[in-house]
């Protein structure tokens, strides 16, 4: 999951870094997206008997760690947890380019 969306925030022409620990953010690297997952069921191990299915919560902080979106998506598939991934990376990406690209300010 992380290579796909690092690869997607390439491809739109944000500049990227991975951090494993908020420790690791500097201000000075810009706006910060977290991505936390809330629930992923990989539990069957016979994709016939049923979809597999992630949650994340998604937050867009700037650069002072101010709120500018935060929401939460999910998806269901039955060819595997990548295909989830991948979808709700290709919704997150097009959500923050356009967040980004129209100049958000925080919200209150």
């Amino acid at each position: 999951m992380n290579r796909d969306i690092l690869n997607r925030m390439r491809q739109e022409g944000f500049v990227t870094s991975f951090i494993k620990d908020l420790k690791e953010y500097s201000s000075t690297m810009g706006t910060l997206t977290i991505l936390d997952v809330i629930y992923f069921n990989s539990a069957h191990s016979n994709r016939a008997k049923g979809p597999f299915s992630l949650e994340i919560n998604y937050k867009l902080l700037d650069r002072r760690g101010a709120i500018l979106a935060e929401w939460t998506d999910g998806a269901d598939s039955k060819r595997g947890g990548t295909y989830c991934a991948r979808a709700l990376n290709k919704r997150a990406m097009e959500k923050i380019s356009k967040l980004l690209k129209h100049g958000l300010t925080p919200k209150n």
